[in-house]
């Protein structure tokens, strides 16, 4: 898939959240979702949307956590970052929060490690 394929597909389910975290979560997972964006980071609004999809209710909190994990290491994400207003940058931390406390690792270091670079990645200090 490419940035502009996953777009397409991203508003053909907006009706469909289920499916949109299906494909995040389960279809794509981490890596192949942060390959996707490794040459354009998502915009700000698709970003919202992506990690306001992951924090929504599931089992699988901690896949949907690495996925925004490794989302926030692509090439340009700073750049995303920087264009995010105040309200914005608090809802990206409440969903990237809902998500921490949901995993089952929540207490590995190697986790919190991973959850305060993600957090710093994303402008959320």
């Amino acid at each position: 898939k490419t940035h502009f394929e996953f777009e397409r597909q991203w508003r053909e389910l907006r009706a469909e959240p289920g499916l949109r975290r299906t494909l995040l979560v389960k279809v794509l997972g981490p890596r192949r979702t942060a390959n996707i964006f490794s040459r354009t980071a998502p915009a700000a609004d698709l970003l919202l949307e992506m990690a306001a999809c992951l924090a929504s209710s599931g089992e699988d909190a901690e896949e949907a956590l690495s996925v925004l994990i490794e989302l926030s290491a692509v090439q340009g994400m700073d750049m995303t970052v920087m264009f995010l207003g105040r309200t914005e940058k608090a809802a990206l931390a409440s969903h990237l929060e809902s998500l921490a406390n949901a995993s089952a690792s929540a207490n590995e270091v190697s986790f919190v490690a991973s959850v305060a670079t993600a957090r710093r990645r994303l402008g959320i200090v």
